[in-house]
């Protein structure tokens, strides 16, 4: 059999290629899929149509609806996780770095991938065999490395209040990308909102600690 050798320098055979580039086409028009018409939309039936191949054949990559639902959901939150971290690359201040991560979070707001953020949200709110945890991954590690973030600039934060500023700074973002119109056009008279969310989010990140509460 023809080996090559690819960039790692693991001999992998032609058919193993194929058969990546195959599973990489499915995850491409199943990802289209649910950003143009929804989970619902997203069918085995679908994705195989799109692609020309027989629902066994799809199955031989992907066993299951649920497992192709997970798999583009969780490729699409280890994507946006490494966008956030390259947006922050070069930051001078931890405070830049949170800012530079702001502003990537908003920017994504206007893409069309973020209704994929809407489809895992609705999905895991009665767990999609598996949607749920990713969705629960991606929320935990963001306001993770928001809490870290926000201690750095403040090193008189507490770990507590730290996490309760990243999940109201989370919430706030997030909450406004339904407004936002998630990938579409934003209502006229909404046009301001991106900036003052970004400005409502800059408080929170600037606030001092609040002063220990003293006991009696």
């Amino acid at each position: 059999m023809t080996v090559e050798t690819t960039a790692s320098g693991t001999g992998r055979g032609r058919k193993g290629d194929r058969g990546e580039a195959t599973r990489a086409r499915i995850l491409e028009t199943a990802t289209r899929l649910l950003i143009e018409l929804g989970a619902e939309g997203m069918s085995f039936r679908n994705v195989a149509r799109e692609l020309g191949m027989s629902i066994g054949n799809l199955q031989y990559y992907f066993p299951s609806r649920a497992s192709l639902l997970h798999e583009v959901c969780t490729a699409w939150a280890d994507r946006w996780k490494e966008g956030a971290n390259v947006a922050a690359e070069g930051a001078s201040t931890p405070r830049d770095a949170i800012v530079r991560m702001i502003d990537y979070w908003l920017d994504s707001q206007q893409k069309e991938e973020i209704r994929i953020f809407w489809q895992l949200f609705a999905l895991s709110t009665y767990d999609a065999e598996g949607t749920l945890e990713v969705q629960r991954r991606q929320d935990d590690d963001l306001i993770r490395r928001v809490a870290d973030q926000l201690r750095a600039i403040h090193p008189d934060l507490g770990k507590h209040e730290a996490v309760r500023r990243a999940t109201l700074l989370s919430s706030i973002i997030d909450g406004s990308t339904m407004y936002l119109g998630y990938g579409r056009p934003a209502r006229p008279g909404l046009k301001r909102l991106r900036a003052d969310v970004r400005t409502a989010a800059l408080a929170i990140v600037d606030a001092p600690p609040e002063a220990p509460t003293r006991q009696r």
